[in-house]
């Protein structure tokens, strides 16, 4: 088997890396690089794309686990092999194509090897080093043996190691066998034992063993007990572990909210509150006729009530069919509630259909316009972000009024000044206020951000590979196990932490970063030193202008004055770096740091 590439997709630190390896005359090839460079990555990567990537890899930190990827092009004689190899809990080997690809198709070019053997013949590290020097002195594996026979001209180390492993297999090992002297004298130890121990009863014994049982049940209950209080703390506690993301998700809420601070927009789902007002509103004016309808009722009931005596007499009876009434009563009323509900939600539901031009004449007509649930939940994101989007367009509108203003103000300004040349510094100063007010620019940034985001979410898109199907397709597709859905979740915890660590640990070299820069600027502007790059420059624009005066006799005119300036300033950084060499040698230092 011959590697003729091998492509690091999302692997390690590696994004879409690729190594190719020719063939030449000598056809070995070698990686050198500098520590922290990858080539353990690289290694580590081989042994991955040719027999899987581990469940718990280390080499999850910047890529997520569902989007590690490698690929290769592998020989075998005439052979040829192009693959990538993703993590997934199954077919992880794919065409590049993305196409599902048989586990036997590395048959042909890896053989009967397994990762073990390929890492111990062709993956040896610094550990594996040393391990193999002591497995060398111990002969404790095949490759020790071989080592250890040709270091020492001992050839029939192993045959003869061999011959007494077979002989003390036949005696004893781990695995019991009716074939092995010790396990058939044990067996015979066994049963006379058994047979002992049946032709022997004891009083004693069985008053023990009592004594034991009862002991022993006393310990059950109490660790039945220890469990029960073991299994209520563990609910408390499961229920804290379920609750603690929620929480989380609400600080980080709570905190957004902070950032945005008082504005003018309404609150969060306003729309939804005012269409649960109104369809309470109608809900409790049903009930309200229903009350009074009842109310006219009872009333003219009880103006034709008359008293019957025989009635009176009979009060215990009327008394328990008025609990039984009292019982059933509500039934009638709450389906007309539910009825009225219902009405209302479905004048609701029509006005709204009205309004965006769906069809109205049946409730499966309605429902067959209806988006899917996926649909919906983005509309309702993109309407919760629709005031804040508004809100930034104004304000970005107000601000683009305003700088057209000062932008025509300045301009005015501009052509009451006298027409001299204005001083370097103003031009360059206005030349960085007229950049801040540069909104084609701006907008060309934000366009860019998009196409950015936008490429990233079709790769985003394109890495749901399987997953990018139909809705009905998903939908008939088995959910996975609940333990599979835990591990993804501790996963994703474990993953979620460990950004959160780097990140802090960028804004921690980010922090160090602006405090070496800072120091760098207040040290030129404290010292000054001269560099042999400023005499350089100097040096370098003397050169060209005395370049140019030897042009011709008119250029001397011009050119002269010039040159005599830039001579002399490039005579002072020389003798400014003598005197500055220190300081030049510290700030060299501290740019280097």
């Amino acid at each position: 088997m011959r590697f003729q590439r091998l492509d690091l997709i999302r692997f390690g630190k590696f994004t879409n890396q690729s190594l190719s390896f020719p063939h030449s005359a000598m056809d070995f090839h070698v990686i050198v690089g500098p520590n922290e460079a990858g080539k353990s990555t690289v290694r580590s990567a081989v042994h991955d794309l040719l027999y899987g990537i581990a469940p718990r890899t280390a080499f999850a930190f910047h890529h997520p686990m569902p989007d590690m990827r490698l690929g290769a092009k592998l020989s075998h004689g005439e052979a040829e092999l192009e693959f990538h190899r993703v993590k997934a809990l199954r077919n992880t080997l794919r065409r590049p194509s993305d196409e599902s690809l048989n586990d036997e198709a590395l048959l042909p070019f890896i053989g009967s090897t397994d990762k073990e053997f390929f890492t111990q013949m062709f993956g040896l590290d610094h550990e594996r080093l040393v391990a193999g020097g002591s497995n060398i002195l111990s002969s404790s594996n095949d490759l020790g043996q071989i080592l250890f026979q040709s270091a020492t001209g001992i050839h029939s180390l192993g045959t003869l190691r061999q011959s007494l492993e077979d002989e003390a297999g036949k005696l004893w090992t781990k695995n019991k066998s009716s074939a092995r002297a010790y396990y058939i004298a044990a067996d015979e130890l066994e049963k006379a034992v058994t047979a002992l121990k049946t032709a022997t009863v004891r009083g004693k014994d069985w008053a023990e063993d009592q004594a034991r049982v009862t002991e022993l049940e006393a310990s059950q209950t109490a660790a039945k007990t220890e469990h029960m209080d073991v299994r209520k703390r563990r609910k408390v506690l499961e229920r804290i572990r379920r609750v603690a993301l929620y929480l989380k998700q609400l600080a980080q809420a709570q905190a957004d909210l902070a950032e945005l601070g008082d504005g003018a927009l309404l609150p969060e789902g306003s729309a939804k509150v005012l269409s649960d007002a109104e369809r309470d509103i109608a809900v409790a004016q049903a009930d309200i006729d229903q009350q009074t309808r009842l109310r006219d009722a009872a009333k003219a009931s009880l103006e034709a009530l008359t008293i019957d005596g025989a009635l009176r007499e009979r009060a215990d009876d009327i008394t328990r069919l008025d609990e039984d009434r009292l019982q059933f009563r509500a039934y009638a009323s709450d389906i007309q509630k539910r009825e009225a509900e219902v009405e209302a939600k479905w004048q609701v539901a029509t006005e709204l259909a009205n309004r965006i031009g769906w069809p109205t004449g049946s409730e499966d007509a309605l429902r067959k316009q209806l988006p899917s649930p996926l649909v919906r939940s983005e509309l309702n994101g993109l309407a919760q972000e629709r005031p804040v989007l508004q809100s930034k367009l104004d304000a970005a509108e107000r601000a683009e009024a305003s700088k057209k203003e000062e932008v025509e103000q300045a301009r005015a300004d501009l052509a009451q000044l006298a027409g001299a040349a204005a001083p370097i510094e103003l031009q360059t100063a206005l030349a960085r206020a007229q950049q801040l007010g540069n909104f084609e620019a701006i907008a060309r940034d934000l366009r860019q951000a998009k196409t950015l985001c936008s490429t990233a979410q079709e790769h985003a898109v394109a890495a749901l590979g399987q997953w990018r199907q139909p809705e009905a397709i998903l939908r008939a597709m088995a959910t996975p196990a609940a333990k599979v859905v835990q591990t993804f979740v501790q996963d994703q915890v474990a993953d979620d932490a460990a950004v959160k660590a780097a990140k802090a640990r960028v804004l921690k070299l980010k922090q160090q970063i602006a405090s070496e820069e800072l120091g760098i600027k207040q040290y030129q502007e404290t010292h000054a030193p001269v560099t042999r790059e400023d005499v350089l420059a100097a040096r370098h624009s003397r050169t060209q202008t005395w370049d140019e005066l030897k042009t011709g006799p008119s250029a001397m005119v011009t050119l002269g004055p010039i040159f005599e300036e830039k001579v002399q300033h490039a005579d002072n950084l020389a003798d400014r770096s003598h005197e500055t060499v220190k300081q030049a040698s510290e700030l060299a230092s501290k740019k280097t740091q």
